[in-house]
């Protein structure tokens, strides 16, 4: 079992489109959900440390509260976290591979189940899709158990080596999250990254959307509130 998840994560950050189209095929949505959580958790308890470094403690000090309930706090912000992520990452997970397989159903990927273009045989079946999705979706974060080592090499560097690596952990998830949704569906490149954000930019249309409708609606009432 653990060679073979050695395998799959040689596969997956090295040859991501073999790994992933392995993963789509062979894992469920469960393994994904695991290796989500397992990688969040990794991630949160090496970050701990530095996610309390990234607030100033002299304005801390400055609110009515005393010194030791202060410190309680900072204290308790780890596990916090760490409590949240355990609580509400599988509810976030599932809904992003809910939404993320209406926007490949939008974009008619189930055409192309069966047969790639280069090829390729598809993951047979509606249901298929949604646990390939997940199992993907899941093992794309596997990027982030660097954190690990890197939040270790942070403590003898003077500059951000944190914030510095998790960007290039962002778009090296975010690459093998697109391979996966083409794996999956047998997209183009080009069409598994619409796919991916899609559902981002209908969610920051609606946004903008909604607050222009609340300013031209409010405006009125504004200058009529507020003499000249």
């Amino acid at each position: 079992m653990i060679a073979n998840f050695l395998d799959d994560f040689y596969d997956i950050l090295f040859r991501p489109g073999q790994g992933m189209r392995k993963v789509g095929r062979q894992k469920t949505i469960w393994h994904g959900l695991l290796v989500y959580l397992v990688v969040n958790l990794i991630g949160t308890l090496s970050t701990a440390s530095y996610q309390v470094q990234l607030l100033d403690l002299q304005e801390l000090q400055q609110l009515p509260l005393p010194l030791e309930v202060t410190e309680g706090v900072l204290g308790m912000m780890p596990f916090m976290e760490l409590l949240t992520k355990i609580t509400l990452g599988p509810l976030y997970f599932l809904g992003a591979v809910a939404v993320l397989h209406l926007a490949a159903s939008l974009l008619k990927g189930e055409k192309n189940n069966y047969q790639g273009n280069e090829g390729r045989e598809g993951i047979k079946g509606d249901q298929g899709n949604v646990k390939g999705l997940g199992a993907v979706l899941g093992y794309g974060y596997l990027p982030y158990v660097f954190l690990a080592p890197v939040s270790l090499a942070a403590r003898y560097v003077a500059f951000d080596l944190i914030q510095f690596a998790s960007l290039i952990f962002f778009f090296w998830a975010l690459i093998l999250k697109v391979v996966g949704i083409r794996e999956v569906y047998q997209f183009s490149s080009s069409r598994a990254l619409l796919c991916y954000v899609l559902p981002a930019g209908v969610i920051l249309a609606a946004f903008f959307l909604f607050a222009l409708l609340a300013v031209i609606f409010f405006a009125p009432l504004m200058g009529q509130m507020v003499p000249l």
